[in-house]
């Protein structure tokens, strides 16, 4: 941009986690906030100054934020926080009765507390409005999970009259693990979800299952007109893309999962399928090498005891720019989803675009029916199996070991449909998305 195209625009953006924390919450919101200010938009990010369950940062991922946008970082209190100072007093206490009685109020405590965010966004609420009052804000953008942040959003929009978009990342109440189900939780924010559709003006959702089920879900509160699909997506660039064309040249086949592991992910799968590749005379020379950013204890433990630390790695951590380079350096990209919830299928993980973009075959272990199967399909680079398929998964992790016994692994990769496919999915492009539906809401 040069000094001519300085945006005149301003949106005021509510997302809880944001750079330099570190995780899946930040990426829509970054690459939102870097690719606005090319249509007109300069925004001004709402967020935590940390998180209440994740200790991981990324440093370098703050020059990815362009001088136009304002970040604003509330402090906050967490639920655990609150609770913690009772744990530590039955402690020290040594009088029985008393520390019971303080255990049992910190029982309650964690047992009504609304939100793990609760007061994060009361804070947001006040902020938000405060700054809306100062400053000329053309339109409010919320985003969850947390998706209290919508109740902030609903609060600075009465208050100041904003154009407001509700952003879904992920589903709010009709998915469980988004919401304590200790008390009154779940019915009061079913009641809080239905006013805030009904409040805002556009919704926005990361899958068409999403709006289709949303749209009809709240039919009573807003016209199906009022549902967009914005895709997440991946903000690789071209130079990445083009040494991505380099293939790896790995003795065994190399697959790597590069989320953020999550204790509901299928990992059990994959230690069945290396125990089953042992005992196969066929494939136990070439069992291939899985590696992971993080395991959930529960399959750290199952790896152990099992004796597959060869087969299965846990790499530990890395920036966003180191994890870049190590998926360049692997054979396949894994991306996996939980079928506990049916809505689920419409789930996307971001770390799958991720892998189209870096041309490297996407293994899908997602719900029967996904979304993700379209996607795997267009990119003509990929291999889609239903988590609840363990054989199939099995069957495809050995064409994948036959396919790089040939080298045949990522061949689409050297043509130009795939960059085709890759660019179709740019968080450039989505961002182009929202600035046509904020415009079109002046």
């Amino acid at each position: 941009m040069d000094a001519s195209d300085t945006p005149t625009k301003r949106v005021l953006y509510v997302n809880f986690d944001f750079p330099p924390m570190s995780g899946p919450g930040i990426w829509r919101a970054l690459g939102f906030a870097k690719y606005l200010p090319e249509h007109g938009f300069a925004p001004t990010i709402l967020c935590s100054d940390r998180s209440p369950s994740r200790t991981r940062f990324d440093p370098s991922l703050l020059e990815q934020i362009p001088p136009e946008t304002t970040v604003v970082r509330v402090s906050s209190v967490f639920q655990n926080e609150l609770a913690a100072p009772l744990d530590r007093a039955a402690d020290a206490l040594k009088r029985p009765r008393i520390a019971k009685t303080l255990r049992r109020l910190k029982s309650r405590l964690v047992r009504e507390y609304p939100d793990q965010q609760a007061h994060w966004a009361l804070k947001v609420a006040a902020r938000g409005t405060l700054l809306a009052t100062r400053a000329r804000f053309h339109a409010l953008v919320t985003s969850g999970p947390p998706h209290i942040a919508h109740l902030a959003g609903l609060s600075i929009s009465s208050a100041c009259r904003l154009p407001w978009v509700m952003d879904y990342r992920d589903l709010w109440t009709d998915d469980r693990v988004q919401i304590k189900q200790s008390s009154y939780q779940q019915s009061l924010f079913e009641h809080a979800e239905a006013m805030a559709i009904r409040r805002c003006d556009a919704v926005v959702v990361v899958s068409p299952v999403y709006r289709d089920h949303l749209s009809s879900r709240f039919s009573a509160e807003k016209s199906v007109e009022s549902f967009h699909v914005i895709r997440n997506g991946h903000d690789m660039d071209e130079e990445t893309m083009r040494r991505a064309q380099t293939l790896p040249s790995n003795p065994r086949l190399h697959i790597h999962f590069n989320g953020t592991p999550q204790v509901t992910h299928p990992f059990p799968m994959l230690a069945t399928v290396v125990e089953r590749l042992r005992q196969d005379p066929d494939r136990r020379r070439d069992v291939p090498r899985f590696t992971f950013t993080g395991m959930p204890e529960s399959f750290a433990r199952l790896v152990e005891e099992r004796g597959l630390g060869a087969e299965l790695i846990d790499i530990g951590h890395q920036t966003h720019r180191a994890s870049i380079e190590h998926c360049l350096s692997c054979d396949v990209l894994l991306a996996m989803v939980n079928d506990a919830n049916p809505l689920y299928r419409g789930t996307v993980p971001g770390k799958a675009y991720e892998a189209l973009a870096l041309g490297r075959h996407i293994l899908a272990l997602l719900p029967a029916g996904s979304v993700v199967e379209d996607m795997v399909a267009e990119s003509g680079n990929g291999s889609f199996c239903p988590v609840d398929d363990p054989e199939r998964l099995y069957k495809a992790v050995c064409q994948l070991i036959d396919d790089h016994r040939r080298g045949l692994s990522n061949r689409a990769t050297l043509g130009e449909d795939w960059k085709q496919v890759a660019r179709k999915y740019s968080r450039r492009s989505q961002a182009k998305e929202l600035a046509q539906l904020l415009d079109s809401l002046q």
